[in-house]
């Protein structure tokens, strides 16, 4: 009997052991889950055999505090109040990943940029980290471009230990340095932001010697050692090249007369999906709203050359190369001959336009806008549209481009900037009257 009764005692501890063991296992994977939402390690990936780290990976953010915009369930719209007597002073809110991301900022000790002071909600942590990569990266490739004279092909800082032979072999942190006359790309950057159309390169400015410690790259040339402040634009590898028409400049072929066929069909709009890949007009697979979204930002900058590439919706020449190229008597009087540029997707979406070679045109008169960038837009994304009516868009956009220290006082500090800003605001005046007018619809993004 004492024999069975010692046994059934070890079986009761034997039990109320292995249930707390697991009763603690279940804790600390709870607590390692939490853990791992606080800081998420870069996610590892194997190329031609060695090994490298994916930089910059997106993590979902919590919010302490109150952002500057907030659009409610029912589309109700209304943006927080934000100072702007001081610009380097910190909001009244921050995000739980951010503070982690500013530590990690902070030490990277970047006198180029300002998010060590703070992260707009409009920028995201592959945002700061490959514009922090661009603004003070080291070089350790420079390509040249055959078909882009004005153009560099960069990599920075490569710790794979790969043979590199072109911009093609690039892993991660890489760009490409344009020309000083491009410095407004920058500008357009931070619009395509703080609007939401989320569609563009980080663009960043920077200046390579003169003054600065940067004499060190004068082995790949004049421009990086110069001291002359260009733009880098991040270099996406996963930008589709394609179509028998500009390959390097576009993912597909597509004529006007094509684009506008798309958008009188409303191919691929929300509940359109079914038909639209059974109806042989619609060849391009992109969803409806992302031309409403490119028409919008380039009504905004007055960027013709992606839509409208000769000039055909100017009516008068004010100083545009389609105008002294000749694309405009050329191209105009014959509709079959105009194609748009610059139209580009990923491999991995072909739903889904990028933005690049982002032109912001300062120059053209409100009076004098280019509206054959809207023909043929039946609906635009709801957000741009809110922000432009808030009469918050001055505020945030000198927050964002406040944080680019280089292309603030390269243009000449606040005064200047505000220039910039004014002109945006007033061709978003006539944009809202034209949407308005004509009916085209704002919708809910998809």
């Amino acid at each position: 009997m004492a024999s069975n009764a010692f046994w059934n005692l070890n079986r009761v501890q034997t039990v109320v052991l292995t249930s707390t063991i697991f009763i603690v296992l279940i804790i600390l994977q709870f607590s390692l889950n939490d853990n791992a939402m606080q800081n998420v390690s870069p996610v590892p990936f194997v190329r031609s055999g060695a090994l490298c780290v994916q930089t910059f990976p997106e993590t979902p953010r919590r919010k302490v505090g109150k952002p500057f915009i907030i659009v409610g369930r029912d589309g109700a719209f209304r943006v927080e109040p934000l100072s702007t007597v001081n610009l380097s002073e910190v909001p009244p809110f921050m995000y739980e990943q951010d503070t982690a991301l500013l530590r990690e900022v902070k030490e990277m000790n970047n006198s180029n940029l300002r998010f060590d002071v703070y992260i707009p909600p409009w920028f995201d942590r592959s945002d700061v980290l490959r514009m922090e990569s661009m603004s003070n990266g080291n070089v350790s490739h420079v390509f040249s471009v055959p078909q882009h004279k004005r153009v560099k092909e960069v990599i920075f800082e490569d710790k794979c230990g790969l043979k590199i032979d072109s911009i093609d072999d690039c892993v991660d942190k890489c760009g490409v340095q344009k020309s000083p006359e491009d410095i407004h790309e920058v500008y357009a950057f931070h619009v395509d932001r703080v609007l939401g159309f989320n569609r563009s390169l980080p663009a960043v400015a920077r200046r390579f010697g003169g003054k600065t410690n940067d004499r060190a790259f004068a082995k790949f040339g004049d421009r990086f050692s110069d001291g002359v402040i260009r733009p880098m634009v991040w270099f996406d590898p996963s930008i589709r090249h394609s179509g028998t028409l500009q390959p390097d400049q576009n993912s597909m072929s597509l004529w006007w007369t094509d684009y506008q066929r798309e958008l009188s069909y409303k191919c691929f709009s929300k509940d359109n999906v079914e038909d639209s890949l059974r109806n042989k007009n619609c060849t391009a697979k992109i969803r409806h709203i992302e031309w409403g979204r490119l028409a919008v930002y380039d009504f905004l900058l007055q960027n013709h050359d992606r839509i409208d590439r000769s000039c055909c919706g100017y009516d008068r020449d004010e100083g545009e190369l389609c105008f002294s190229s000749g694309l405009y008597e050329r191209e105009c009087k014959d509709i079959k001959r105009q194609h748009l540029v610059h139209i580009f997707t990923r491999t991995s979406d072909e739903s889904r336009l990028v933005f690049i070679d982002n032109v912001f045109n300062p120059n053209r008169s409100v009076e004098h806008l280019n509206y054959r960038l809207l023909q043929g837009i039946q609906e635009i994304p709801k957000t741009p549209i809110a922000v432009l009516k808030s009469g918050k868009f001055r505020e945030m956009m000198l927050q964002s481009l406040y944080l680019d220290k280089v292309f603030w006082e390269d243009q000449g500090g606040r005064p200047h900037v505000e220039k910039l800003i004014d002109i945006i605001e007033k061709r978003a005046q006539k944009l809202i009257t034209y949407v308005d007018e004509t009916g085209i619809e704002v919708v809910e993004d998809y």
